[in-house]
């Protein structure tokens, strides 16, 4: 069992089981705040483990990649096996780092949910300011697959519309490319919403209250 809290989940098609959150072992095991389970529930013996492994702070937020199997990771930290990054990395299947993935100055602050989009790029949604110092992508951010920010994404909390939250808890793009955002106290200074904003292609984000947002969204 892990010493403290599993923030996040995610089943790999083989049936392993990766587990991020904040904790220090897992079956008297140390294992940094990241670790992988085999189907039986035992520690993975194929991912890193012990000492000098994992991150420096809480994971948030996983997907893997199909195709190739490699690991996006998300969080609050700020190195990962003693290596400095910025709070989002691509790893190997096997845990290891991958360094063609380049976020530059990466997040700002905590990246929450993280959400694989069909052309590969992924959509952020969290506590930062800006990503790879881009400032038009901040609390909501899309990713090229080098790591890089989509230099055409813009979310317009720099052009008048400022969303405010206090728990962000989920990320969703759609098959139309539209993006749902989920969490707590949503607010945008022109509305003010609990539980689900729609961000539209062009357009100034529409505000939705879905009737059971856990239909909509999971996690």
């Amino acid at each position: 069992t892990s010493a403290f809290d599993v923030a996040t989940l995610l089943l790999q098609d083989d049936g392993k089981l990766l587990v991020g959150g904040t904790f220090g072992s897992i079956g008297g095991v140390t294992v940094n705040n990241l670790a992988r389970l085999s189907t039986t529930g035992a520690l993975d013996a194929g991912f890193p483990s012990g000492a000098g492994t994992g991150t420096n702070a809480v994971v948030r937020s996983l997907t893997v990649q199909p195709g190739d199997g490699k690991i996006i990771v998300g969080g609050d930290f700020t190195a990962y096996a003693g290596t400095t990054v910025a709070r989002l990395v691509r790893l190997s299947p096997s845990g290891i780092l991958d360094a063609s993935f380049n976020p530059g100055t990466g997040a700002t602050g905590t990246v929450y949910a993280i959400n694989r989009q069909e052309d590969e790029k992924l959509m952020l949604w969290g506590f930062f300011t800006n990503f790879g110092g881009t400032a038009n992508q901040s609390l909501l951010s899309r990713v090229l697959k080098d790591g890089g920010p989509d230099p055409t994404f813009t979310n317009y909390t720099t052009s008048g519309f400022v969303v405010a939250f206090s728990a962000p808890s989920a990320l969703l793009t759609l098959a139309n490319g539209e993006i749902l955002a989920g969490g707590t106290s949503l607010a945008s200074g022109v509305f003010d919403r609990d539980g689900l904003l729609r961000y539209v292609a062009a357009t100034l984000p529409n505000i939705t209250t879905p009737p059971a947002p856990q239909a909509v969204l999971a996690g």
